[in-house]
């Protein structure tokens, strides 16, 4: 009886744990970011950021896994060794910002402005 107990509490919870929602956004790193537009080595994963105006800002080494930057106004931002994996970044606007060894696998530039910037390959964008 003991181990049918045992077995079905540790299904429920392993249920349970599958089931949670995926962690997102730092609350604490979000307010950092847009109250003093940095925010280095913070994790911003899934943040909704569409639209946000983060010209120049410093988000260096931080993680933007599958978060929603569309629309952004990302200029000049320092965006240096950034995970961008799955990241929504259609139409932002990233004319001069620095992506130079950032993890770009699976993001979305559709239509994006990335005039002058450094690519994670350390190219300049023509």
């Amino acid at each position: 009886m003991m181990k049918l107990k045992l077995l079905v509490g540790t299904t429920l919870l392993s249920f349970l744990w599958a089931m949670a929602p995926a962690q997102a956004e730092n609350p604490a790193n979000l307010k950092l970011l847009l109250t003093t537009n940095q925010c280095i080595w913070c994790y911003l994963g899934d943040a909704r950021l569409s639209g946000a105006s983060l010209p120049g800002a410093v988000v260096a080494g931080s993680s933007f896994e599958n978060a929603d930057l569309s629309n952004a106004n990302l200029s000049n931002t320092n965006m240096i060794g950034t995970d961008l994996r799955g990241a929504n970044l259609e139409g932002a606007n990233l004319e001069g910002a620095n992506l130079a060894g950032a993890d770009t696998e699976g993001a979305n530039f559709k239509n994006a402005n990335l005039k002058g910037a450094r690519m994670p390959d350390g190219r300049i964008h023509p």
